[in-house]
């Protein structure tokens, strides 16, 4: 049976919880799912397909998922991103095209936007019902 890595980080919960609805959507087909939060100390080779996914500050993902897909080997591997962000919706595209330049397939990618870009609580655009229903069927594809 294919095993399924869902690894993410996350500052604010968000991506988390994007994480977690795209984790539901995998466990529908029916596939050994494992989901963590992304550290550099993580192999990702120990796995058929990879979601990779991060809230984005500053333009980039967070610490954790850049680490994670920095320390791993991504060629001729097919994987899929997703990101969480405020504003920034280049970012997930910059993942990509640093994925590709590394010979890596992404095969699929989830922006959903959240949050606010000046970090004050109550304020932006909140995770909706129908981002993490679009995030499952993410996970699900």
């Amino acid at each position: 049976m294919p095993r399924i890595l869902i690894a993410y980080s996350t500052r604010k919960g968000d991506s988390k919880r994007i994480a977690e609805a795209v984790a539901g959507g995998v466990k529908r087909t029916g596939v050994e799912t494992v989901l963590t939060e992304a550290s550099e100390e993580l192999d990702g080779s120990a796995f058929d397909f990879v979601f990779v996914g991060s809230e984005v500050h500053g333009g980039a993902f967070g610490e954790p998922a850049r680490l994670f897909l920095d320390e791993n080997k991504w060629e001729g591997r097919q994987l899929a991103v997703f990101a969480c962000h405020y504003g920034d919706k280049e970012a997930l595209g910059r993942v990509v095209e640093e994925l590709s330049r590394r010979k890596a397939r992404v095969v699929n990618s989830l922006n959903v936007q959240a949050g606010s870009p000046w970090n004050v609580v109550g304020a932006g655009k909140k995770l909706s019902e129908e981002d993490l229903i679009r995030a499952a069927g993410f996970g699900e594809r």
